[in-house]
């Protein structure tokens, strides 16, 4: 019964996470004023890489911490990046935090 609650748990993940690349991309745009347009496309993939890893990762944190204490993370991560990204003003700052919100994001 466990193995089968991990392998949802993947799968939901899997289709949460491209509803989220489809949104990253279109809001992904907002970099254009920051790098080259042709350059977006290495943000995005990035952020999108991160977000694979974590996610497989997750059945694994699930198993080791407490749900409740790794939503809290997680929640504090997404509203902490989504401030910074929020206050950053300089190119790799920004890449950082928008990797970062975006893989909070995805989870």
């Amino acid at each position: 019964e466990t193995e089968e609650k991990v392998f949802w748990i993947y799968i939901f993940g899997f289709f949460i996470s491209l509803h989220y690349a489809v949104v990253s991309y279109s809001a992904s745009t907002f970099f254009s004023g920051i790098f080259q347009e042709k350059n977006i496309w290495i943000a995005y993939s990035l952020s999108a890489l991160v977000a694979i890893i974590l996610n497989f990762s997750l059945a694994p944190l699930i198993r080791k911490v407490k749900i409740e204490k790794l939503h809290a993370y997680f929640s504090l991560l997404l509203i902490s990046s989504t401030l910074l990204l929020y206050l950053a003003n300089s190119p790799f700052p920004t890449l950082l935090e928008y990797i970062l919100f975006y893989s909070m994001s995805a989870l």
